[in-house]
């Protein structure tokens, strides 16, 4: 097939035609004829495919095939053209590429990005400083719905981001909800010294146990990501750790849970609290300044 398609090109650009006419005129042909079949399949996918995530991640991975497509159908056409200019670009290569540095970090962050997958559409990452949910990669940017950073939890504001993709290569990359998507989270408790602290621990395990995944799931997603990953989690199930700070108890729980599901979880855990320790005459939450 490629012998077929480069004698096809061959005999086309032997042509009478001045310049490099016949190459445009072949290139935009290809151009267009790949990107009519990649509109018809993508309207096609659009009806068949209810899952708006799953059906955004196929538009992604088609896009990607039909630029490797025009790129490798390109090549035979322009590849004389291109022995020929080799000793014009020895001489401005250096020039073009410190020219357009950004555009092709950023290509070449598309590229790592589609072929390492550190992170897909749908999931929540943090690049540097900028939270936020991935809703696009595109070639040079990737889009976000901003997550704003909050000690009860993050919180989108509801707006988008656009990130060079370059990013990846200068930045630290986290994705809370890749392979392994649980969190630890920590909700402190202040308690009076004259508190009881071990039946406020009890009640804070018993509340967490309601609020923490089965284990089933977890060993599960567990078993799942130590396959790509050394993570090992000997314990993951909730715990309260106990210190005194200020002149005051401070009881801390430690859970494991979904990202997006912290902010749920910290409210409902307080109202489950406060509904307790209003019962309970011998615990007293600390009204000292506990950020010292």
């Amino acid at each position: 097939m490629p012998n077929i398609w480069s004698g096809f090109v061959n005999k086309l650009l032997s042509q009478q035609m001045p310049g490099v006419v016949p190459g445009i005129l072949i290139s935009l042909v290809i151009i267009i004829s790949v990107g009519l079949l990649r509109r018809l399949i993508s309207k096609i996918a659009q009806k068949n495919i209810e899952d708006n995530l799953a059906r955004r991640r196929f538009q992604r991975s088609l896009s990607f095939v039909f630029y490797l497509i025009i790129v490798l159908m390109l090549f035979p056409v322009w590849l004389p053209s291109l022995r020929s200019a080799a000793t014009f670009l020895g001489i401005f290569g250096a020039g073009v590429l410190i020219v357009l540095k950004e555009i092709i970090q950023n290509l070449a962050g598309w590229i790592y990005i589609t072929i390492r997958r550190p992170f897909n559409i749908g999931d929540r990452i943090q690049i540097g400083e900028i939270c936020g949910d991935v809703i696009d990669i595109r070639v040079f940017e990737i889009n976000l719905i901003e997550v704003l950073p909050s000690s009860e939890g993050p919180l989108s504001s509801g707006r988008i981001i656009h990130v060079p993709n370059n990013r990846i290569f200068i930045d630290s990359v986290i994705n809370a909800t890749g392979q392994f998507a649980f969190s630890w989270t920590e909700i402190p408790l202040y308690l009076t010294l004259e508190s009881n602290w071990r039946k406020a621990e009890e009640i804070l395990l018993n509340i967490s146990q309601d609020l923490n995944l089965s284990s089933d799931m977890l060993q599960r997603k567990l078993r799942d990501a130590s396959d790509r990953y050394a993570i090992q989690y000997p314990h993951y199930e909730p715990v309260v750790f106990v210190n005194i700070q200020n002149a005051h108890i401070k009881l801390v729980l430690r859970i494991l849970v979904e990202p997006r599901r912290i902010r749920l979880i910290h409210n409902r855990f307080w109202r489950e609290m406060l509904a307790k320790l209003a019962e309970e005459s011998d615990i007293v939450i600390s009204t000292q300044d506990n950020k010292q």
